[in-house]
C-alpha cells in the first residue's frame, strides 16, 4: 500500500542560450513533505534534470522544436523517483499575434517518457504518453493562458484517453521590468479517474542577457538605440523601419530608445527612424551572416521658428486666399478670407512659395531661428490677360534642329504653364524669305511641331495645352537683306496665351 502523504516540490534552474534556435538547462529539484502514518516531516534534495530544447520557424508564424531531458537519480531517498527516466517531446507553436490574425498564441507537445522502476511514494507512474497543448493571450505586462494535459500510462493498457486523467490548468504570467517574470497557475482535474490530484504552482524567472556570448547563427541581427542628437538622452516610441523589407517595424522602448532587428535581408540595409518633433533619419547598416551589431541612431529635433503674414492684391490691396507651399514639406497651408496666414518654419533658410489662379506665383527664400517670430506683407501681381514672349530659339537655314540653348526656355515655359492652369503654350514657328514661299510655310510649321512635340513627350506636359502654328516668312523681326537679319527671322518663338 502507497503511504499516504502531503508534498511540496520545487526546482531552481539555470538555463542557457547559446544560440537563438537552441536552449540548455539544468535543474535541481528540492521538497519537504509530510507523512500521516506514522508522521514525519521533512526536507531534502530531489533529483537533477539536464535537458534542451531546439527550435526552427517552419511558416511566416508558425515554429517547431524538440525537446529532450534526463532526470537523473541524484535525489535522497524520500526525494527522488530512483531511477533515471528519459523525456522525448516534439513541440509547434502558432503565433496568431504575428500578422494580427488572433490576439493568441497556441502551444502543442507531444512527448513520451521512459521510466524505469520508481520509488513508489514519489512517483507512482510508469511510461507515458504525454499530450499538451495551451492557449495564451500575450501582453507586454500579464499573459492569461488556459492549459490542457492529460497522458496514456504505458500500465494501464487502454489506449482511450477518455479513460486517462485529464487537466486543466488556468494561469496568468506577469512580465515585470528588468527580465524579471512570473507564473501562477492550477491544476484542475476533469476526468472521471480517481485519485485526483490538485496542484497548484507557481514560477519566478530572471533573465540576464549575455550579449557577448550569444552569437546569431546564419542571421544579421541588429541591437539599435535611439538617441536626441542634442540632449543626447534616449528617445522612445520612435518608429523605425527596414527600407525596400517584409519586416513588421518597431518601436523603440521608452525608457531606453533601444529596438532590435532579428535576421535583416541583406548585408547592406537602409533603416528609416521616425518620431514627431524630430527630423526623420535614413541611415545605411552593414551586417554579415552570423553577425549581431549594435548603432546608434541620434535624430536631430525640429527647431521652428514662426512666420505669420498677410497676402494682398499688388494694385488693390484686396486680401488673397492663396496657397502656401514651404519646400521640403508635404503640408501645404492656406491664407484665410482676410489674407492673413501663420506657419512654423524650421530653423534656417526656408523657400516659401505662394500661389493663386490669375496671379503671378510669388517665391521668396527667408532665414528664421529658433523661437523667432517673423512678419511677411506678400503682394501678388495680378496676371494681365496679353501673350507673354518667353523665349526665340533660333534654326540654321532649311533644318528643324533643337539644339542645348532651347532647353532653358522650355523648362521656363513648362514652368510658367504648371504654375498657371489658365494658360497655354504656343510655339509659332517663322522663316526668313529665301526660296519658296509654300516651301518656307511648310518649314515653318516642321519646326514648330518638332519643338511642340519635344516639350510633351520631355516635360510630361498635357499635348491640348501645346500649339504649334508655322507663320512662314510673313512675320519678319529683321531685313531679309541681309545675311544677320535672315539668321533672326529663321526663329521659333514660345509664348504664353490665354484661353478666352
Amino acid at each position: 500500500m502507497t503511504t499516504q502523504y502531503k508534498k511540496g516540490i520545487g526546482n531552481y534552474s539555470v538555463t542557457y542560450v547559446p544560440y537563438n534556435f537552441l536552449e540548455v538547462f539544468v535543474s535541481q529539484a528540492a521538497g519537504a513533505y509530510q507523512k500521516q502514518e506514522p508522521k514525519k516531516r521533512n526536507v531534502g534534495v530531489g533529483d537533477t534534470y539536464l535537458g534542451a530544447k531546439f527550435s526552427r520557424k517552419l511558416l511566416a508564424f508558425t515554429k517547431w522544436g524538440l525537446f529532450s531531458a534526463v532526470r537523473m537519480p541524484t535525489g535522497e531517498s524520500d526525494y527522488g523517483i530512483g531511477t533515471t527516466s528519459f523525456e522525448n517531446d516534439i513541440l509547434f507553436t502558432m503565433d496568431l499575434t504575428r500578422y494580427e490574425i488572433t490576439p493568441f498564441m497556441i502551444h502543442l507537445n507531444f512527448g513520451y517518457v521512459m521510466t524505469g522502476e520508481t520509488n513508489p511514494d514519489i512517483y507512482d507512474e510508469s511510461d507515458a504518453l504525454l499530450i499538451r497543448s495551451a492557449l495564451v493571450l500575450p501582453s507586454h505586462i500579464f499573459s492569461p493562458f488556459l492549459e490542457y494535459s492529460t497522458y496514456q500510462v504505458k500500465e494501464m493498457g487502454n489506449l482511450a484517453f477518455s479513460e486517462s486523467p485529464i487537466l486543466l490548468t488556468p494561469g496568468l504570467g506577469f512580465y515585470l521590468p528588468y527580465g524579471i517574470s512570473s507564473q501562477i497557475g492550477v491544476d484542475i482535474p476533469i476526468s472521471k479517474i480517481k485519485p485526483y490530484k490538485r496542484r497548484a504552482a507557481a514560477s519566478l524567472s530572471w533573465v540576464i542577457p549575455l550579449k557577448e556570448l550569444i552569437k546569431p547563427f546564419g542571421e544579421r541581427n541588429l541591437i539599435g538605440q535611439v538617441l536626441d542628437d542634442e540632449t543626447g538622452l534616449p528617445v522612445g516610441d520612435a518608429t523605425i523601419r527596414v527600407i525596400n523589407s517584409d519586416l513588421p517595424p518597431k518601436k523603440s522602448k521608452v525608457e531606453t530608445g533601444t529596438f532590435r532587428f532579428r535576421n535583416l535581408p541583406d548585408d547592406f540595409s537602409t533603416i528609416m527612424v521616425e518620431k514627431e518633433g524630430y527630423k526623420k533619419l535614413v541611415k545605411l547598416v552593414t551586417i554579415k551572416k552570423n553577425e549581431e551589431k549594435s548603432y546608434q541612431f541620434r535624430i536631430e529635433p525640429i527647431r521652428e521658428g514662426t512666420l505669420s503674414g498677410r497676402v494682398i492684391d499688388k494694385f488693390s490691396s484686396n486680401p488673397l486666399m492663396a496657397n502656401i507651399t514651404v519646400t521640403g514639406k508635404k503640408e501645404q497651408n492656406k491664407s484665410n478670407s482676410s489674407g492673413r496666414f501663420s506657419i512654423s518654419l524650421e530653423e534656417g533658410v526656408n523657400e516659401i512659395t505662394f500661389s493663386l489662379d490669375g496671379y503671378e506665383t510669388y517665391r521668396t527664400a527667408l532665414e528664421i531661428k529658433k523661437g523667432e517670430e517673423k512678419f511677411l506683407l506678400v503682394k501678388m501681381r495680378p496676371i494681365k490677360k496679353r501673350d507673354k514672349l518667353i523665349g526665340i530659339l533660333y534654326f540654321e537655314s532649311n533644318k528643324a534642329v533643337i539644339n542645348d540653348a532651347a532647353k532653358s526656355i522650355f523648362e521656363k515655359a513648362v514652368q510658367y504653364l504648371r504654375e498657371n492652369p489658365g494658360v497655354k503654350i504656343e510655339v509659332g514657328g517663322h522663316t526668313d524669305n529665301t526660296g519658296d514661299e509654300q516651301m518656307n510655310l511648310e518649314l515653318s510649321k516642321v519646326r514648330a511641331e518638332s519643338v511642340r512635340e519635344y516639350i510633351v513627350s520631355q516635360y510630361g506636359v498635357s499635348p491640348d495645352r501645346v500649339v504649334a502654328k508655322g507663320y512662314g516668312e510673313w512675320v519678319p523681326i529683321d531685313s531679309n537683306d541681309t545675311k544677320e537679319g535672315r539668321q533672326k527671322n529663321r526663329r521659333v518663338e514660345i509664348k504664353i496665351i490665354w484661353e478666352d
